[in-house]
């Protein structure tokens, strides 16, 4: 196969109008497919450069689709991170049609044909089904960053966009295709289908209810905070910025960090980020160790007396009174038995809520009691005042307990 002269690439970058043009500058056919005619400029282009006799028209017309096959195009060393070969781009001072393939391209960049910018786009992970929940946003984001990297037409881009969409999207653009003439007027219809109308108002309403979430890193919140205010048009200045994005951090971080201090969204970020690293090393406490479990018991941490005091207690509470010494079993039981007692009372005051007290069966039931401490009547042994004394709870004998009790130490 041929290769192409880097003089004569310049052909195969010009689109279908472009190519009709240069033919028809220089008296050629106009008819056949887009390499066909290609192929035609290209050989009539090296035989002026060489000054060889031109091809006639109607040579010109008689190519067939083989012979067009035997001119290559350039073979070229594309880079991996270059969406489109670079080689493409290349005129040479002086090369016919030069001018007005740069004259015709926008903003004086070369446009690249339908094919180019299909083989570009491609690379630009485009996708879109018009499913509920998808973000046609970030679609056009996507577009528009691809073509701020490759120059590519409007016309270009509106027929290569069939090919990235599907479902229901792909039925919206085909029916409106001929009424979307430029970039503009789709991103319009685009955002009134699948986005919001009112774009900006939307994203300002966003920007206001967006917190930091509980367990989201405030970097990353606050990157999804500059994501959000880049779109914004008119856009918003650098302390108006910070003032949401510091309304809707955490609490926790908000008291650690002063506003004053934070002069734009870079100084806010690195301010939060270390009150969020102070914050993490609170969790990780762990108690001093015991004076018993220490090296040195003298340089031990020794908690304060009451609060031994009441840890004693609680554990006395918690004894069962069956397993009980004798000593102890005059203490520990009643302390027992006063939980029961604190839930009768908390019962009572909830049915209150809804019934009246009946104080006649309570004072009928209590004025029959006798107790087993002081062998009084009129009230039971957990209620007596008098300092307590030995005896079995089962039967009341005095001076014994269930344990040595002749009459209850054998029975169930």
């Amino acid at each position: 196969m041929n290769r192409v002269d880097p003089e004569d690439e310049w052909v195969f970058v010009l689109n279908d109008d472009q190519l009709l043009d240069e033919l028809t500058q220089r008296n050629l056919s106009t008819e056949g497919s887009y390499p066909i005619l290609a192929a035609r400029l290209l050989r009539q282009v090296r035989h002026e450069r060489l000054g060889l006799p031109g091809a006639s028209s109607s040579k010109s017309t008689a190519i067939s689709d083989e012979e067009h096959l035997m001119v290559s195009p350039p073979e070229e060393v594309v880079r991996p991170d270059s969406p489109s070969p670079p080689a493409r781009n290349r005129f040479t001072p002086g090369s016919p049609g030069t001018t007005n393939a740069t004259r015709r391209s926008s903003g004086g960049a070369s446009s690249n044909s339908a094919a180019t910018a299909y083989n570009v786009m491609r690379k630009w992970n485009l996708k879109f089904t018009g499913t509920r929940g998808e973000d046609a946003e970030t679609f056009l984001l996507r577009v528009e960053e691809g073509r701020a990297l490759v120059p590519v037409s409007d016309e270009d881009i509106l027929r290569c966009l069939p090919f990235f969409l599907s479902g229901m999207a792909l039925n919206w653009f085909r029916g409106r295709k001929s009424r979307l003439t430029s970039w503009e007027t789709f991103k319009t219809a685009w955002r009134a289908r699948f986005g919001d109308p009112d774009f900006q108002f939307a994203l300002r309403d966003e920007i206001m209810r967006r917190t930091q979430g509980e367990h989201e890193p405030v970097a990353d919140y606050l990157t999804c905070i500059n994501a959000l205010c880049d779109r914004l048009s008119p856009p918003w200045s650098e302390a108006e910025k910070v003032n949401y994005a510091f309304r809707n951090m955490l609490p926790r971080l908000k008291i650690a960090v002063r506003r004053e201090e934070a002069e734009d969204m870079d100084v806010l970020e690195d301010l939060a980020t270390r009150a969020e690293s102070s914050y993490a090393t609170t969790h990780p406490y762990r108690a001093p160790p015991t004076p018993e479990k220490s090296l040195f018991p003298d340089l031990a941490y020794r908690p304060p007396r009451s609060a031994n005091r009441s840890k004693h207690n609680e554990s006395i509470a918690s004894l069962d009174t069956s397993s009980t010494s004798a000593t102890s079993s005059n203490t520990s039981p009643r302390k027992k038995k006063g939980t029961p007692k604190g839930k009768a009372v908390e019962t009572a005051g909830t049915s209150n809520a809804s019934t009246p007290p009946e104080t006649k069966p309570k004072a009928s039931r209590t004025s029959n009691a006798k107790c087993w401490n002081c062998e009084g009547s009129g009230h039971f042994s957990r209620d007596c005042e008098a300092a307590p004394r030995r005896h079995c709870y089962r039967c009341g004998r005095a001076d014994v307990t269930l344990r040595t009790c002749p009459d209850c130490s054998g029975k169930d």
